[in-house]
This record gives structure tokens, C-alpha cells and sequence, in this order.
């Protein structure tokens, strides 16, 4: 499959995560639902955000946590650092992605990542540039 079908399905995988996620607070009429990290809606739609910052990383067993750390600030990337059960930066980079979502961030932070065109280079092939800012 050539990379803009690959960028262009991650992105449509996105769209309909992101309607199923809608399609599910409109059914919740009279109540605002809460969603929790193992509502399926919301794994998915985060499984389909990591496959976009993971494509096209130069070194995918370091995940975008490396990216990241250089925009989080210093007390979220010790606590996620600090946490038991992930030991590796791609488990700290999901970890990370569902930070960024629980505090309503992960668009400041694409802002960041889009501002930022020299990191971006650093850490992603050329091809790649920029599925993760298009989200």
C-alpha cells in the first residue's frame, strides 16, 4: 500500500472513531455520559490517533514519546515516567496520548507539534510530514 493510502486510511479511521464517539453522546439525551479509559468508543479512536503518530517514525520502538517530552510539561512526563506498569516510551507514549486527552490538550499539543517543523524532522521520515498535524 503506498503512503498517501496509508496516511489517508489512518486519517479516515480517525473520522469514524471520532463519529462513533458522537454517535454515543447523542444517545445520551437528557445525561452527559462519562467515558472511561476501557469504553471501547474511546480505544479505538486512541488506537487510531497512536497509528497516527506512530507512521512514519524513524524509530517506532522508541514511540513518539521522544517527540513528546520536549512539550509536556516537566510534572505529566514524571508521573507518566514514574508509572509501575509501562516500561517501555511506546507504552509512556499511549500513556501520554490518553494524559492528553483526559486534560483536553492533544489539539494544543498538535499545534506545538505543527509550530515545531524542526523536532518533526528530526524524529519523522519526510513521507510522514505531517499525518499526525493533518488529524
Amino acid at each position: 500500500m503506498d503512503q498517501l493510502k496509508v496516511k489517508d486510511r489512518i486519517l479516515e479511521n480517525i473520522s469514524l472513531s471520532v463519529k462513533k464517539l458522537q454517535s454515543y453522546f447523542a444517545a445520551c439525551e437528557d445525561e452527559t455520559p462519562a467515558i472511561r479509559n476501557h469504553d471501547r468508543v474511546l480505544q479505538r479512536l486512541c488506537e487510531h490517533i497512536d497509528h497516527a503518530l506512530l507512521y512514519g517514525l524513524q524509530d517506532i520502538s522508541s514511540g513518539y514519546w521522544v517527540l513528546v517530552v520536549h512539550f509536556t510539561r516537566r510534572e505529566a512526563v514524571r508521573q507518566i515516567d514514574e508509572l509501575q506498569h509501562i516500561a517501555t516510551n511506546l507504552g509512556r507514549s499511549r500513556a501520554w496520548l490518553y494524559l492528553a486527552l483526559s486534560e483536553s490538550s492533544l489539539e494544543s499539543y498538535l499545534r506545538l507539534f505543527q509550530e515545531n517543523q524542526g523536532l518533526l524532522q528530526k524524529y519523522y521520515f519526510k513521507y510522514a510530514q505531517i499525518s499526525v498535524i493533518t488529524i
